[in-house]
């Protein structure tokens, strides 16, 4: 009888702990609390999936998912480096690094977008939240040294690209250039002028003419 007894309690011991260890919640990460859902006293009914009672966020492992047109995203590879602003920082720029593409597009009125993922170490000055909205630029390339003029320096016309530039008498000439790289701003130019001469951006007076 004792030691039926003794097989007894340690059952009922062990029911207890169990049923101590439903009411306990352990997070399975740090972080801090960015929802609940759950009150107390409500009533809660699991039926095929888990219900959920708060939301954890852990600031320091954020990652940028920046929606990428289907016309450039085949210039895009894991390892790229990027760097993205955020409307509460206006002026400041986030170092980051491309680390996933995801193969399921998204169409947003009727454009097809593919979700890149940036990840960055977290600034330790400046706190970055869930949901900012980010300005993203992605380095498709990386020319160091590189001579480069504003983009409305560049002119085409005929087949020849150009651009005019500023003589030291204040003639206007008209230089053959051959670029390279390009972005929203700026040209690479490869040959046809040096650094440090003037080039005139806009529009010019049509007198100085086209290089043959």
């Amino acid at each position: 009888m004792a030691a039926q007894r003794r097989v007894e309690a340690a059952a009922s011991l062990a029911y207890t702990r169990t049923q101590l260890d439903y009411a306990r919640i352990c997070a399975p990460i740090a972080g801090v609390v960015s929802s609940i859902s759950t009150q107390e006293g409500e009533t809660v009914s699991a039926s095929l999936a888990a219900p959920t009672f708060v939301t954890l966020v852990d600031l320091s492992r954020l990652e940028v998912r920046a929606y990428v047109d289907e016309t450039d995203i085949g210039r895009i590879r894991t390892g790229q480096e990027a760097r993205f602003t955020v409307d509460t920082y206006p002026g400041e720029e986030f170092q980051g690094r491309v680390s996933a593409v995801y193969p399921q597009p998204e169409i947003r009125d009727t454009v097809v977008n593919y979700i890149t993922v940036v990840t960055f170490d977290a600034p330790r000055d400046r706190t970055l939240r869930p949901e900012m909205t980010t300005t993203v630029q992605i380095a498709i390339e990386r020319h160091d040294n590189a001579l480069s003029v504003p983009r409305a320096a560049v002119h085409r016309e005929g087949g020849r690209t150009f651009v005019y530039c500023m003589l030291d008498g204040g003639e206007i000439a008209a230089r053959s250039v051959t670029t390279g790289a390009s972005n929203d701003s700026l040209w690479e130019i490869r040959s046809g002028i040096d650094e440090g001469e003037t080039v005139l951006v806009g529009r010019v007076d049509p007198g100085a003419g086209i290089p043959q």
